[in-house]
Order: C-alpha cells, then structure tokens, then sequence
C-alpha cells in the first residue's frame, strides 16, 4: 500500500521481525509506556503514523504448508500487506493506531517454520537498499520527524535501514542545498529484554 502521509508530522519506521512479541516496558525520556513493539511506544510518546518494512522472507514465519500461496505473496505487494496486516494488528495494544507497511526485498536462504521447505531470496543488500531510498524517498516526503526504529528485525534490515537513511538524508541535503533543510532523522533501539 502507498503511504501518502496519512496526516501526521511524525513516521516511525521499524522493520517487522516476527509474528510474536511479549509485551513489555519500554521507557522514553522518563515516560513508561507498556507495549509489544517499540514503535507503538514511539506512537505514545512522539504520535504520528507507524510505517513497518516487512521483508519478503517473513512468509517463512508462517506454519502454514501452502508455499504455492505464500509465494505468490512475493508478488503482489498489496496482498502481501494484506496478509500480514492482522499479524501486525495483533502485536499492537492500541487498535487505533494507523499502520502502513511496504514490503522490504530480502537477501539469503531461509526454511519454512514447520522445516520442511526452504526459500532462497538471490538479492544482494545494495539492492535492496536502492529499493529501499526509491520506496522510503516518496513516503517521507509530507513528514517533519522520522524516527527510525532498529528495535526488531535480522541484523542486516538494521544494517540496510540505517545505510538506506543516510543515503536519503544526504540525497534531501544536496537537493535542499539553498533552502532550508527542516526534516529531523531519529534513530530509536531498545537494549535487549
């Protein structure tokens, strides 16, 4: 689905990592506020609208044994959001909370939840960062606070989302070079619980 800005100063970007977290306290600038995912601890304390980056390799979370269907997901990026909104939509306590998703491209081999198929993804991370900026460039466009969540999610979406970040900010610097550059970038993480 395209995220035009769906009304709000702030988006909280934070790559979906699996289908079930625990709730716990997270504590921002002396507030505590009790959730599953960071981002919706940033919705509380910052509000704004939540943008997850979903990577293709999450169909493999599913214990599912329709592959045929699963893959067919990697195709259709609104099904594919579709499919993993309920998903997202059970992590989060506050149900008013306006989510987005796009699909993120993957890189590696990963087998199924019940093990007995595997998934190659052939992709390499400067790829999937290039796709990333073209993707994230339109979406944070009506936005003046972009907080970047590195709280979930493999090492290497961390490693390509915070890459993909500082190519944008430098792109929007050079483009923006005789106006004022008025986007703030953040990056949130929690420590391991």
């Amino acid at each position: 689905m395209i995220c035009k800005s769906m009304g709000s100063e702030n988006l909280i970007i934070q790559t979906y990592g699996r289908n079930n977290y625990d709730e716990v306290e997270y504590e921002i600038n002396g507030k505590k506020f009790k959730t599953k995912l960071t981002s919706e601890a940033l919705f509380n304390y910052y509000g704004g609208d939540i943008l997850f980056l979903i990577p293709e390799s999450m169909i493999t979370a599913d214990d599912t044994k329709d592959y045929i269907y699963l893959s067919k997901l990697l195709f259709n990026s609104n099904e594919f959001f579709k499919y993993f909104y309920d998903k997202i939509r059970n992590q989060l306590l506050n149900k008013d909370i306006k989510i987005e998703a796009i699909k993120m491209q993957s890189v590696g081999e990963y087998k199924f939840l019940n093990g007995e198929k595997t998934i190659y993804f052939n992709n390499s991370i400067g790829n999937i960062s290039i796709y990333l900026f073209k993707d994230l460039l339109k979406r944070i466009e009506n936005y003046n606070k972009i907080i970047l969540d590195l709280s979930t999610g493999l090492n290497y979406y961390s490693h390509v989302a915070i890459e993909t970040m500082k190519y944008i900010i430098t792109y929007l610097k050079i483009k923006n070079f005789l106006n004022d550059f008025k986007k703030e970038f953040l990056i949130s993480y929690s420590t391991p619980i």
